[in-house]
């Protein structure tokens, strides 16, 4: 291939597999171990509130309810919004504005692509791609979770976010799970959008489109020892990724290397 370098390389395919495969099947697609689940949540620290989870078709439907109170420097501000994800589409509902923004869920590719695959390792490679590392473990409701510790600190336990915290600018906030159920009937209504809110979809990412149109006219110069390249690294860590790359490109920025990364954790593996 002509002077293209190993993240040339990882990104062309990322973005070609994404422009080539957008829609997430309903019947392969399968984010969770039951079918159905409702989670209930309380919100502390400098935010307050509840938020209550709605699962359905194994996660190819999805309901976040929140209503959150923060309070910054005495000042208080409630927020009522809803985040409803549907295979490959995520509606950011605000219902003080009566707007909802629509935009592209880009790992629901690689839940309906891996099927038979073990969700748990999916749903793992996933959080990795998002620059999460494991830190042990805690129960939480009588669950042994798993710790992640990235942007934020997560306790999972089967796919599910039982708990977090986040830290930010010095102000605190923490989710965790009161009630959890399982298999049980979820109303059909928790996933519909409002028929009189304003829809908007959100803009391009930055930079994508630039990207794609750089690399579109090489995606035919791939070689099968490109391909091949590509099969070795999809199953590395995190580290040994960053490790390769760097040699590879000792100038690459590690905003770089994580954007491949989250990339080729899209790739549907062969």
């Amino acid at each position: 291939m002509k002077n293209l370098n190993l993240l040339a390389i990882v990104l062309l395919l990322a973005l070609t597999s994404c422009s080539e495969s957008k829609k997430s099947e309903k019947s392969s697609y399968k984010k969770y171990p039951f079918k159905s689940a409702v989670i209930e949540y309380t919100v502390s620290g400098n935010s307050t509130g509840t938020k209550t989870t709605y699962i359905a078709d194994y996660g190819y439907k999805q309901a976040e309810l929140s209503e959150i109170t923060t309070n910054i420097m005495g000042m208080k501000s409630t927020e009522k919004k809803d985040v409803i994800t549907i295979g490959s589409n995520i509606n950011t509902i605000d219902h003080q504005t009566k707007k909802v923004i629509t935009t592209n869920n880009p790992f629901a590719e690689k839940y309906a692509e891996n099927v038979g695959e073990d969700y748990i390792k999916t749903g793992e490679d996933v959080l990795i791609a998002l620059g999460f590392k494991k830190s042990g473990t805690e129960s939480v409701l009588g669950k042994e979770c798993t710790i992640w510790k990235g942007m934020n600190t997560i306790w999972t336990w089967k796919g599910l976010v039982l708990k977090s915290e986040t830290n930010i600018m010095g102000m605190t906030v923490a989710e965790t799970a009161t009630s959890i159920k399982t298999d049980i009937n979820v109303p059909s209504s928790k996933f519909e959008i409002p028929s009189n809110y304003s829809v908007q979809e959100a803009p391009e990412m930055e930079g994508l489109n630039d990207v794609f149109s750089e690399f579109e006219d090489a995606k035919d110069e791939l070689t099968s020892e490109d391909k091949e390249m590509i099969k070795q690294v999809q199953n590395m860590s995190f580290e040994d990724f960053e490790k390769m790359m760097k040699k590879e490109d000792p100038e690459v920025s590690d905003e770089e290397i994580k954007t491949a990364f989250r990339m080729m954790q899209l790739l549907p593996k062969n």
